[in-house]
């Protein structure tokens, strides 16, 4: 084919399309407006993001955002299920999916974004993750401070059960008696070498917190050991229930002092490790992010012009080829 005949089936392709040009405008103007007002029955949309600054847990915090847990949680806090008519959770996951996003930026920070035709439900919905999101990386300790309020949690329950085990054997009727015939001065100190041991482990880092639990029995067998050495006349004249009470009462007091620390460090770090994963609470949005009216008519009106083009010109080639009879 040379370029006479291009240009002659150009100019053919020209005319056939000049001479329906109104015919084409007018069903591609007709479906445009039937997709104007198909786009009129659909709800506005509005858009809320939430936004974590954490960038070391970037993934640890998008894991979480997206897993079928925070689905579960999600529809019993806000009965999701029922707002959105769905009748299993498999149906409310695929809504979650086309509903709910959660992105990593290149800095690091972790969006999560929701829409919904509801401005300030929106808004508590992405408020509602970001939150438990904090809480659950928390919890499971995947958190630097998460991790580290984990261990002391484990070890505070370590030293109430050996406080309450202690408490228990002191209020027998007979271990009661014994601690009581010790005499206050002794007791005073007893109790000083407990707490001051009992602190001793509390400011150890958490492995060697771990080494102090397991040898602070040792620790406070020697005080004692110390002690009735250096009150020698005293420890003659002592009967073994009192010198087994003397124990009871150093450890009893060891443990419960070490409680109370523990305690206290515990509720340190939990507000701690909150901090520790700071999240931008997300506004109830003013403006609409959809749908996209303009667009989806220019479309329309696009898509269908160059339909109607293509499907005139291939009846057209289709009667020029057409086998005559």
């Amino acid at each position: 084919m040379n370029k006479d005949e291009v240009k002659s089936n150009l100019y053919e392709i020209w005319l056939l399309v000049r001479s329906r040009l109104l015919w084409l405008l007018a069903f591609s103007s007709l479906v445009a407006g039937g997709a104007y007002a198909f786009n009129r029955t659909l709800p506005d949309k509005y858009t809320a993001i939430a936004s974590f600054t954490a960038a070391k847990q970037a993934d640890v915090l998008a894991w979480v955002a997206t897993s079928d847990e925070m689905v579960r949680i999600m529809n019993r806090r806000f009965d999701l299920q029922t707002r959105y008519k769905a009748k299993s959770m498999q149906q409310l996951r695929r809504f979650w999916g086309e509903n709910v996003g959660v992105r990593k930026t290149r800095e690091g920070f972790v969006n999560i974004s929701v829409i919904d035709p509801d401005p300030e439900f929106a808004a508590k919905i992405a408020n509602g993750i970001a939150a438990f999101t904090q809480e659950e990386v928390v919890r499971r300790g995947l958190s630097d401070a998460g991790r580290l309020l984990g261990d002391r949690k484990i070890l505070l329950e370590q030293a109430r059960l050996q406080e309450a085990a202690l408490e228990r054997t002191l209020e027998e009727p007979g271990q009661a008696a014994a601690v009581a015939s010790i005499p206050g001065i002794e007791r005073y100190v007893l109790e000083g070498v407990a707490k001051t041991q009992a602190e001793t482990a509390a400011a150890a880092n958490d492995e060697a917190g771990r080494a102090v639990l397991n040898q602070a029995m040792v620790r406070l067998q020697s005080q004692l050991l110390m002690l009735q050495q250096e009150n020698g006349a005293k420890q003659k004249s002592r009967s073994p229930e009192q010198m087994k009470a003397m124990d009871l009462l150093q450890r009893h007091v060891y443990w419960r002092a070490l409680t109370e620390i523990l305690g206290r460090e515990v509720a340190r770090l939990e507000g701690v490790a909150v901090l520790d994963l700071p999240f931008d609470t997300a506004f109830v949005p003013d403006a609409k992010s959809g749908p996209d009216r303009v667009y989806i008519v220019v479309l329309a009106f696009v898509l269908s012009l160059f339909g109607s083009v293509v499907a005139l010109l291939g009846h057209a080639a289709w009667r020029k080829h057409k086998p005559t009879s």
